[in-house]
């Protein structure tokens, strides 16, 4: 947990957990590591509830603003997930890169009595599972809005978005 330096005045403090898997196998001589933002909790100010009250005769001042506490969790598998403390998260996907059922690499070894080559691009008939299943990742809870980017409500100074391939 690290509360890093603050450049916006309304906010009050920052906690970010990271998350950080590795995993080995000495065998095969193989090892995969991987580290992100996993959790933002941001305080903030609560925008147009401040209360002031001055009294000019006797110098006095009263000031009270209520608080925010704003959640971000962030997840490999291209979620993100965002609200307030004590109510229920919104849940947003992120674009996928590889929605469309088409192979990406040709097989190394093609057969004989098949020239890839001559037959250019073919369709493929894609199952009705396979329609579905893209269907309902196109109907995911995404925002409706034109110009909609999920960067444009984290707070700028703890945006970090790592390319995951």
């Amino acid at each position: 947990m690290r509360t890093p330096l603050l450049s916006s005045p309304d906010t009050l403090q920052v906690n970010i957990l990271n998350c950080d898997v590795e995993e080995r196998n000495v065998a095969k001589k193989e090892s995969f590591s991987m580290l992100w933002e996993d959790l933002t909790m941001e305080v903030r100010r609560q925008e147009r509830t401040r209360l002031l009250e001055w009294n000019s005769f006797r110098h006095e001042k009263y000031e009270k603003q209520h608080q925010d506490t704003i959640l971000v969790q962030r997840s490999p598998s291209l979620k993100i997930q965002m609200g307030r403390l004590g109510e229920k998260m919104k849940v947003y996907r992120l674009p996928y890169k590889n929605v469309l059922p088409v192979p990406l690499f040709k097989p190394s070894k093609l057969p004989s009595k098949h020239n890839y080559a001559s037959e250019g691009c073919q369709t493929r008939n894609v199952p009705a599972s396979e329609k579905e299943a893209i269907r309902r990742m196109a109907n995911g809870s995404q925002s409706t809005k034109p110009g909609f980017q999920v960067s444009s409500l984290l707070p700028q100074q703890n945006i970090w978005c790592p390319s995951m391939h």
